[in-house]
């Protein structure tokens, strides 16, 4: 991978049709979501992301007492701001970030001051634009 392509911006790979979901909503909206397909539901307040629901967090269902809302279910997540570049992005999902996992999609957000939600980068998603674009320059 050549240094031209690792030093651009995330912006291109941003999929921002994604749903989100406030704090204060129910606990069956997001199990109704995960169960649709979608692995990966951020959950924000006033538009600002403050973490994720994930099928591993429906675990907290069977506890007493049960959830009642999002804020209850969520957990913490790992973030990236919309300016970083494709190199940054490639560490974090690979690895290197506070949970010191792979991760498979990673919340955008404007800056780390507002957390304000931007969208998605799914790694299925980063790996097609990167082949493409590598494809291109040859």
């Amino acid at each position: 991978m050549n240094d031209k392509l690792l030093t651009s911006s995330i912006l291109p790979v941003i999929n921002k049709k994604t749903l989100w979901l406030e704090e204060n909503e129910p606990v069956s909206v997001a199990v109704r979501i995960l169960s649709l397909g979608q692995d990966f539901i951020p959950v924000c307040r006033d538009k600002k992301i403050i973490g994720q629901i994930t099928l591993s967090d429906l675990n907290k269902l069977t506890v007493l007492p049960q959830p009642k809302t999002v804020l209850d279910l969520y957990s913490p997540t790992i973030s990236i701001t919309q300016d970083a570049e494709i190199w940054q992005l490639l560490k974090i999902i690979n690895g290197e970030n506070s949970k010191d996992k792979l991760v498979n999609f990673i919340p955008v957000v404007r800056d780390k001051e507002s957390k304000e939600y931007v969208g998605i980068i799914y790694r299925s998603e980063l790996r097609d634009w990167l082949n493409n674009q590598e494809g291109s320059n040859e």
